[in-house]
């Protein structure tokens, strides 16, 4: 028989059984689900105090109001200037500079004005000059001296002219013939010419650095520069190369020349971005007497201003070759050229349209801009010369031929002139040519039977050119359409069908199985004008219509 425990270590046995099975059933216990977003928990706490408000400090200290500056009254009459100057900086109580040979009187009445007033108002009668640096008042006389300025404007000259000939000229010859000139009139055998000639010439000449030149000389009084010869002066240099201006003047022409320069280089610099539309509208039977602008108007009346004005006295009839001018104003100037197009678009209600050309010029002001994309046809001349037969030989013939070209398509001269309110005032002239057939130069034949050849197949194809052009000079406001139209022609053309074999039986043949067709077209030239002033030539600001076609560019690498 085992002893018997006493009760505490039974009593001890059990509890450490006990915490035996708890700590059993807790490790068979799941965890706890982690705590969702939104649920309560214990702010963090900062690891150091949040600090005081700042307050804002302003970066632009508020204005102060300035001292006011001393003020005199001086009421003289023909006082010595020195005199005068000594008084002045007496009661300013500041130091004065005043040369020796300085002379002059003053009458003066000035009341409650400062001393540099007072001061301008004394050399506008003295001839003196004066600087105030410090506490110091310098006078000094008025005599020239040299300044330089800077004109930053290309070292070119430009003569541009243009001529429009108009010229016929038919050879009369026969018995009883009639000539009349000058009020006096004969009859029988005579032998005249019947001709008709018109030509229009324009002249543009910009020569910049020669008329600044002789300008700056006039306000100077200079006789040797204002001939034109900058070298005959001794009071202005010029250098065009670099842009720099010399001169020899008193401190009030200087004034005057720095005033003049500023605006010259303000009005020269001045530029206008061109948008011409050149489109060709093949007529349609319903307007066989030209385009319709009411009918244009009354489809785009929300945004259009109308006004036209007929050139010459034939505006109820319909003539070849007359020409209207329009003025065709967009109400929003800014629509970046949309409505041009919208009105292209509605002149296909008149027949079918198709655009010749749609250039885009920028110009500076008073200076004419070319442009020409046309393609260059080639022909030949062909001169022939025969030689006499010598005892030792037979003649010769020598053929000497020599090319030409003569242009096809579109050439545009543009001059505008933009005033300071920009009205743009713009003489124009386009010139739209075609090629319409060949012909045949007969020399290359008659030269070869003339030499006993015969008939030779010798053909020289000199081709035929259709031409239509007009000048004009137009005043546009900025972002206003101008529209040249009315240049009407007509095209005759034949076709001819025939069954192959069929057609050349005798008798029956032409009249059953050969036809001839004739197609008459009758075409308008319109030519739409808009001037846009540009003022800030960059993709952001006046050229921001065009960025799209310029895409993402990337900074030039150096």
């Amino acid at each position: 028989m085992s002893p018997r425990r006493p009760p505490a270590v039974r009593r001890c046995q059990l509890l450490g059984w006990a915490s035996l099975a708890l700590v059993g059933c807790a490790q068979l216990r799941p965890p706890a689900p982690p705590p969702a977003a939104g649920h309560l928990a214990a702010l963090p706490r900062a690891a150091d105090p949040i600090p005081a408000i700042v307050a804002p400090t302003s970066f632009v200290p508020p204005p102060q109001t300035a001292a006011r500056s001393a003020r005199y009254t001086v009421v003289v009459n023909a006082v010595p200037v020195r005199e005068l100057l000594f008084a002045l900086a007496r009661d300013a109580a500041v130091n004065l500079d005043v040369p020796g040979d300085l002379e002059g009187q003053v009458t003066l009445n000035a009341i409650d004005q400062t001393l540099p007033q007072i001061l301008e108002r004394v050399a506008r009668q003295v001839n003196l000059r004066y600087a105030i640096q410090g506490d110091t008042v310098s006078v000094v006389r008025d005599d020239p001296y040299f300044q330089t300025y800077e004109v930053g404007y290309v070292n070119l000259s430009r003569d541009t002219e243009t001529t429009v000939n108009i010229a016929t000229q038919v050879a009369t010859t026969g018995e009883g013939g009639a000539e009349q000139s000058g009020g006096n009139a004969r009859s029988g055998g005579a032998q005249g010419a019947n001709s008709s000639a018109t030509r229009v010439n324009s002249r543009a000449s910009n020569r910049f650095w020669e008329t600044l030149t002789a300008n700056l000389a006039a306000i100077i009084g200079d006789a040797g520069a204002a001939t034109g010869d900058p070298l005959a002066s001794a009071a202005l240099v010029v250098n065009p190369e670099a842009g720099l201006l010399s001169i020899k003047a008193s401190g009030r022409q200087h004034e005057l020349i720095a005033d003049f320069i500023d605006r010259v280089l303000l009005n020269a610099r001045r530029q206008v971005l061109i948008e011409a539309t050149v489109v060709e509208v093949s007529l349609n039977n319903q307007y066989q007497a030209g385009v319709d602008w009411r009918v244009v108007l009354a489809q785009t009346a929300a945004g259009v201003a109308f006004n036209q004005t007929l050139i010459g006295a034939a505006a109820s009839g319909v003539i070849e070759g007359a020409v209207s001018s329009f003025t065709f104003g967009y109400r929003n100037p800014d629509a970046d050229g949309r409505l041009v197009e919208a009105t292209v678009q509605l002149l296909s209600e008149f027949g079918d349209t198709k655009v010749l050309s749609s250039p885009r010029l920028m110009v500076l002001n008073n200076q004419t801009a070319l442009l020409k994309v046309v393609e260059e046809l080639v022909y030949f001349s062909v001169a022939v010369t025969n030689t006499d037969a010598t005892q030792n030989g037979q003649g010769r013939t020598f053929v000497q031929s020599e090319i030409h070209s003569v242009p096809v398509g579109l050439v545009m001269a543009v001059t505008p002139q933009i005033s300071a309110n920009q009205e743009v005032t713009l003489t124009v002239r386009p010139t739209i040519s075609q090629k319409v057939g060949d012909a045949i130069d007969p020399g290359p034949q008659l030269a070869t039977r003339l030499n006993g050849g015969g008939d030779a197949d010798i053909t020289n194809l000199v081709p035929i050119i259709r031409t239509r052009e007009m000048e004009s000079v137009l005043k546009l406001v900025n972002g206003q359409v101008g529209i040249l139209g009315g240049l009407m022609q007509d095209e005759r053309r034949s076709a001819e069908r025939e069954v192959p074999g069929l057609a050349k039986l005798p008798f029956l043949g032409p009249l059953l199985f050969h036809s001839e067709e004739l197609h008459n077209k009758k075409t308008e030239l319109v030519i739409f004008l808009r001037p846009v002033v540009v003022t800030q030539p960059s993709l952001d600001q006046d050229l921001r219509a065009y960025r799209q076609f310029v895409g993402t560019l990337g900074a030039p690498s150096l």
